[in-house]
């Protein structure tokens, strides 16, 4: 059910805001309206798309893409169905009596599904501690994961830096590395100590990498902080992730799981000029069916 809610007048000049496309700023309000008073939603592209631009030949994935790669929302996974969450939606949306949520809350270390994993390489699971500067969001959110620049070191440190020059590597260090997925707080005593070290880009990041294969490894959606980074960078990394028994990966992985599921939810298969987003998006769809089924 649609609903009304209230657009702020700083909403229009916030930064994050006015580096979206205008389709991106509209789908974004348009989210609001549909999502609970909890800003959760069943997360379908094709639903959204029939919801908010029904006369209108847009792809949806990348706009939703576009939004997501600014935090403004999340996609999380609970017992095989993808969820959409409005992130800081209380912040900026005052309801007096919210209605309850059918929908699950993210978990504390939610799956977040990444644009790329839907070209069947692979989930990559990160989360960023972020906050948006005028709607006044404030959560855990999803960032894509680009790849490591192996560039040639630059922060040699030939003598003991000075205080400004410290804080200055810190911040440094943790702009680069919260852009590719670590949660970090401002000014972490951790990065700070690499700073102070002279630890270079090369290594941080390679310690992120060698991070971020392990989660993935197994299949843990843990935020990777700077305690796990800094036993890898020192070496006392003695137990990395086991990973867990008898965990299938999730559905929608692979063309082949995809369709495993659509026979078992009685779907038809993927149709002529089907894309595969496309037939995800059917399941998807009947999943949310069977969990509004449920409730009521």
């Amino acid at each position: 059910m649609a609903r009304i809610r209230s657009v702020k007048p700083e909403f229009w000049t916030d930064e994050k805001i006015v580096d979206l496309s205008a389709f991106a700023r509209l789908l974004f309000i348009g989210l609001w309206n549909f999502a609970d008073d909890y800003g959760r939603m069943i997360y379908s592209p094709k639903r959204i798309k029939m919801q908010i631009f029904p006369g209108d030949n847009l792809d949806m994935e990348a706009l939703l893409g576009e939004i997501r790669g600014d935090s403004l929302v999340s996609i999380y996974v609970v017992d095989g169905i993808e969820y959409l969450q409005v992130n800081g939606f209380a912040k900026h949306q005052k309801i007096d009596k919210r209605s309850a949520s059918k929908y699950p809350p993210p978990t504390e270390s939610p799956r977040v599904l990444e644009k790329n994993s839907l070209g069947r390489e692979g989930i990559k699971e990160v989360e960023v501690e972020g906050k948006d500067s005028k709607t006044g969001s404030a959560a855990k959110h999803s960032r894509a994961t680009p790849p490591v620049d192996n560039s040639v070191d630059k922060h040699i440190a030939a003598a003991a830096p000075t205080a400004d020059a410290t804080q200055n590597r810190t911040a440094e260090l943790t702009a680069m590395l919260r852009k590719r997925g670590a949660a970090l707080p401002d000014d972490d005593p951790n990065v700070r100590k690499w700073a102070q070290a002279g630890i270079s880009d090369t290594q941080v990041l390679a310690a992120l990498e060698t991070a971020q294969q392990r989660r993935a490894e197994a299949y843990s959606s843990q935020p990777i902080n700077s305690g796990y980074l800094d036993s890898i960078i020192t070496g006392t990394d003695s137990k990395p992730d086991k990973p867990k028994k008898a965990h299938a990966p999730p559905w929608w992985t692979s063309n082949e799981l995809m369709t495993a599921k659509a026979r078992e939810l009685k779907i038809t298969p993927p149709m002529p000029g089907e894309s595969w987003e496309q037939f995800r998006g059917r399941i998807n769809a009947k999943l949310a069916e069977a969990v509004e089924k449920a409730e009521t």
